[in-house]
């Protein structure tokens, strides 16, 4: 049986050096060198083993209780587009009146 490593706290891994990166940040030159790289990656949707994993489950029927708090919020909306309708025919009412007595 092997002995467990105790794992480095923030500090300990601080104070060790960075380690050595095995890519270069220069830009790869030769075709053949940028090939190689696009072949390993694919895109999610063309692989073989991902098609049959791709497509989304069914939308669920909405509940009663998500058709009446729809509901209720259409009410609600409409009482409100009411009241602001009123408040800006009392408004213009009342420029209207100004006018008159002015």
């Amino acid at each position: 049986m092997t002995n467990q490593r105790r794992k480095t706290t923030r500090s300990e891994r601080r104070e060790q050096p960075m380690p050595k990166l095995s890519m270069p940040n220069c830009p790869i030159e030769t075709a053949e060198a940028k090939n190689e790289i696009a072949s390993r990656h694919f895109h999610y949707g063309q692989h073989s083993s991902v098609i049959g994993a791709t497509k989304p489950n069914p939308k669920s029927l909405p509940t009663r209780k998500q058709r009446l708090k729809r509901e209720r919020g259409a009410e609600l909306a409409a009482k409100l587009e009411v009241k602001t309708n009123r408040k800006a025919i009392r408004q213009a009412n009342r420029n209207g009146a100004k006018k008159i007595y002015e």
